[in-house]
């Protein structure tokens, strides 16, 4: 088991706002792969931005 790897998803939420945006970013940093990303928004409208 210690050879398999992990797959974790990390959902942030209210993702357009400043600190998810800057959530999302921090984790894509430190090697978080964007297919293990969810970016879930409060308001739909700011997500067509």
């Amino acid at each position: 088991m210690a050879d398999e790897e992990q797959h974790l998803t990390i959902n942030v939420i209210g993702a357009t706002g400043q600190l998810g945006r800057k959530v999302i970013h921090a984790l894509q940093e430190n090697g978080a792969k964007p297919e293990n990303l969810i970016a879930s928004l409060c308001s739909p409208v700011k997500g067509n931005k």
